[in-house]
């Protein structure tokens, strides 16, 4: 009887370890998830500020060319 007993609570303490285990690996991958949508989110910033930069630059450009044009 006590055999039993003490199989049992294996099967228990095993079933929760693997319970505990695939619990971490899908809040893991759910964390990595979130990383990967918050890293894409900061590319997109970023190229939309070089854009914006290399678009600033272009206009700066311009205008100075223009002022060089009408001085002479």
């Amino acid at each position: 009887m006590l055999y039993v007993l003490f199989e049992i609570w294996i099967w228990v303490v095993a079933a929760g370890l693997v319970g505990a285990i695939f619990g971490w690996w899908l809040r893991s991958m759910r964390a990595a998830k979130e990383v990967a949508r918050e890293a894409l989110l900061w590319q997109r910033r970023v190229e939309r500020l070089r854009r914006l930069a290399t678009g600033l630059k272009q206009m700066s450009d311009d205008e100075e060319g223009s002022r060089d044009g009408a001085d002479r």
